[in-house]
């Protein structure tokens, strides 16, 4: 079992950090709590987890059925169908019917690097793509992510790494605006009919 000594001073005021927990489920700590990280794929804990300051910009980032995203082609959306990375039902089945794709644009961040990501498990379409999309520009940083070995077919920037039940955390990273750019466009589409988890 792993502790933290009493003579350790710990403030947080994030009331929204999360941590994977020893059964390799995402929880939301408390806050100035201490979060004591734990592998998804061995459940061996990894020591205190320390992050830097970061800022979601994605608007109902895990409700992909909310109007915040924007669908275009054919599909739908099950919403609250899926047992999640938090191991409860609150990830969502999206089928892809024809061209079906989810996308939605947030404000330009400036020139600083910036990295999306998405939880992503494989249905019956495995193969997703994970775009970023400055705008006007229309300078695209996309990767293809094979869901069933948890790999990168094509692309760069990106990363995936497992976490329990069959789902990988796929990110990519992009550079910062190149000064013109006003909106940044994260996409997120199948590349064959068929359906796959999101959260």
């Amino acid at each position: 079992m792993k502790y933290i000594p009493s003579i350790v001073k710990y403030s947080r005021d994030d009331i929204n950090a999360t941590y994977v927990n020893s059964s390799g489920n995402i929880t939301i700590s408390q806050r100035n709590t201490p979060r004591l990280d734990y592998s998804p794929s061995t459940l061996s804990c990894s020591g205190l987890l320390v992050e830097d300051i970061s800022t979601n910009f994605i608007l109902y980032s895990s409700e992909f059925q909310n109007s915040a995203w924007i669908k275009s082609g054919t599909g739908s959306i099950s919403n609250n169908s899926q047992i999640s990375p938090m191991g409860i039902s609150n990830g969502s089945l999206i089928t892809n019917t024809s061209g079906y794709s989810l996308y939605q644009d947030i404000a330009d961040i400036g020139t600083q690097e910036t990295t999306n990501s998405v939880f992503l498990k494989a249905g019956t379409c495995s193969s997703i793509t994970v775009s970023n999309i400055k705008m006007p520009s229309g300078q695209i940083s996309s990767v293809v992510f094979n869901l069933s070995n948890g790999t990168i077919t094509s692309g760069l920037g990106g990363k995936i790494k497992s976490y329990a039940n069959g789902w990988y955390r796929c990110s990519v990273k992009f550079a910062g605006s190149n000064g013109t750019d006003t909106v940044c466009r994260l996409s997120i589409s199948g590349n064959s009919v068929g359906n796959f988890s999101a959260f």
